[in-house]
């Protein structure tokens, strides 16, 4: 059981990129369920048994793109709750002196006393108790499922690559967040029990809230952008000035960067031409080619 805690991005650096070595990812989706590991080294003592982390990485949000880059199709990133605070730069004042809370300081003692007492006993699996969701809160979290799995589609809202691989998670971040709530408003129950329900509706509140502050941030920072796609059919279309089929669109396009990534690369592809044409960049030809407008 390690926790790793920071307020410096050299933690995620440390945990995330290798340089070429063997990285620590295998390592930290097995530790970020509790899941078995095995680890066998020629010269030195191996391990068998359960592993479990935690991570928590207080740093510039330049970060996230790193993690997202870094973490690639591994699953890892997603596994992460992130939150990239408003910028107060230009609105702060400093000659007024910030006033602690007392209360609020008083009571996160009062937790970390909770928690350093977890660390202290170790973590004994066979040991832990049992927390579980009613059916009435599992048909809750599958409603924001549902919810969700709309906008998922190929052109919609959420259809980008990392947007799909978080909301995915949607189900093990509500589970994991629901029963933090419940463990810090009160005292640990002392044996197996109901997540009650108004922790997992706060639970769900906060997903939806992460997955939207995700979306912004992503698409504010250029993560998420179809500039790169659009520029690459314009291009195409004034290498070839005598035009192209959307047929022919597509074969040039698919399978090469900004589209081979995607889900549906042939539905942006075509996504891209008709919104080039709607906006008269693009202009039909009697063959039904696409050419770009002379006048652009």
């Amino acid at each position: 059981t390690f926790t790793a805690i920071s307020s410096e991005q050299a933690l995620v650096n440390s945990l995330l990129f290798s340089k070429g070595k063997k990285s620590n990812t295998d390592l930290l989706l097995i530790a970020r369920e509790g899941g078995d590991i095995r680890s066998n080294r020629v010269g030195r003592i191996g391990y068998s048994g359960h592993c479990s982390a935690t991570i928590f990485c207080f740093a510039q949000e330049n970060i996230i793109p790193k993690m997202i880059e870094a973490s690639d199709v591994s699953g890892l990133f997603e596994r992460f709750l992130i939150i990239a605070e408003p910028d107060r730069v230009g609105q702060r004042n400093h000659l007024q002196a910030v006033q602690p809370d007392k209360e609020m300081l008083e009571l996160y003692e009062r937790k970390c006393a909770f928690f350093q007492k977890v660390l202290d006993d170790g973590f004994n699996k066979d040991k832990l108790i049992t927390l579980e969701i009613s059916r009435s809160d599992w048909l809750n979290i599958h409603h924001i499922e549902n919810e969700f799995e709309v906008q998922l589609s190929a052109g919609e809202k959420y259809s980008h690559p990392i947007m799909r691989r978080f909301i995915r998670k949607t189900r093990l971040h509500v589970m994991s967040l629901a029963c933090n709530l419940f463990l810090l408003d009160g005292e640990a129950p002392d044996k197996s029990c109901y997540v009650p329900s108004e922790y997992v509706l706060s639970a769900i509140y906060m997903m939806r809230q992460l997955i939207e502050g995700l979306y912004t941030y992503c698409l504010g920072s250029g993560i998420i952008s179809n500039d790169d796609q659009i520029k690459f059919v314009f291009d195409l279309l004034v290498k070839h000035k005598d035009g192209l089929t959307m047929h022919e669109i597509k074969k040039k396009c698919d399978g090469v960067r900004p589209f081979k990534d995607l889900p549906s690369p042939r539905r942006t592809i075509q996504d891209v031409v008709y919104y080039l044409a709607n906006n008269k960049v693009l202009l039909t030809t009697g063959d039904n080619s696409f050419v770009k407008n002379p006048i652009v």
